[in-house]
């Protein structure tokens, strides 16, 4: 009983966001190629407590996405293949006639309109950005790309917009962020157009009036997060340009807000992990949106990337 109070007395210390958790995909890779563990899916208080596996230990399950209401988490199983389950771990299921080889699953918004997105085919120079609800129906395309275009990773600003990163090879290589309306074929638009840098990993606050996203300058430069606020779904404003500070490197590979938009969650290379694998080195951080409070919660030779808050 002592023991439960004083984990109620933490709990109210940190309020909101002490007892809030996030969920993350973790590999264990100690020893050699033959050792390393599945990838799984994990799941730990946001300051880095109570690390606790939600996965199969006998399947790789990783790219974890919490739904902004029900917390249920949609992820992949290996072969990329689209499954649901609770926020504990519970009740997995397989979503029907979900397309193989599906990339970085995300929820919708709300309730209202409740789908996912996915990139597909996800290995191909020409993936584009498909939606379908939770029981397999309603599968669309909501994208086109041209012959020299991959669309990638995409999040919903709300019911009827949403952003996500396209890869042009005719254009240097470059990777902009693009707004499109789900419900018609007309042409998506960029939100950034920026030919010496690249911007990816779109991700909508919860509340839908932010947008944080990596943005790369080449090998002379580390990454930043940039943090803007959106005026209607087309037009944005950079609020924050984030540099994160040692030991947190390069090669960001997934952002997240916290549940209450005040915070971001990490995942990037550590300073200081011995190896050479760069998943290896992956650890997950949170910082204020504005780049201030930074703070380590992983600290291993695992890899632990993909960071989604639980609201």
């Amino acid at each position: 009983m002592r023991i439960y109070k004083i984990f109620l007395l933490v709990c109210a210390v940190y309020a909101l966001s002490g007892c809030a958790k996030v969920v993350y995909q973790h590999r264990d890779m100690a020893g050699n190629e033959s050792t390393w563990g599945n990838t799984q899916i994990y799941r730990m208080w946001v300051n880095g407590w109570f690390k606790t596996n939600i996965s199969n230990p006998d399947r790789y399950e990783y790219s974890p996405d919490v739904h902004h209401q029900s917390k249920e988490i949609v992820f992949l199983i290996a072969g990329n293949k689209i499954h649901i389950m609770d926020s504990n771990g519970n009740n997995v299921m397989e979503v029907p006639n979900a397309p193989q080889d599906a990339g970085r699953p995300r929820w919708s918004r709300g309730d209202a309109k409740k789908f996912i997105l996915f990139s597909h085919p996800a290995s191909s120079s020409q993936s584009a950005i498909y939606l379908f609800t939770p029981d397999g129906n309603s599968l669309m395309k909501i994208t086109s790309p041209s012959l020299t275009q991959k669309h990638e990773v995409a999040d919903s600003i709300d019911d009827n917009f949403i952003v996500f990163s396209q890869f042009d090879s005719a254009n240097n290589q470059d990777r902009d962020l693009c707004v499109k309306y789900i419900w018609s074929n007309q042409a998506e638009l960029k939100l950034t157009d920026t030919p010496d840098s690249s911007e990816t990993l779109p991700v909508v606050s919860h509340d839908g009036k932010l947008l944080a996203y990596r943005v790369s300058f080449g090998s002379d430069q580390d990454d930043q997060v940039h943090v803007a606020q959106f005026n209607g779904p087309q037009n944005i404003t950079v609020l924050h340009k984030i540099d994160l500070k040692l030991p947190a490197d390069i090669n960001i590979s997934g952002i997240d807000f916290s549940r209450d938009d005040q915070e971001l969650f990490i995942s990037t290379q550590a300073e200081g992990i011995s190896g050479n694998l760069i998943n290896q080195k992956q650890e997950i951080f949170r910082v204020d949106l504005n780049g201030d409070n930074q703070k380590r919660l992983t600290n291993n030779t695992d890899e632990d990337s993909y960071p989604s808050s639980v609201p």
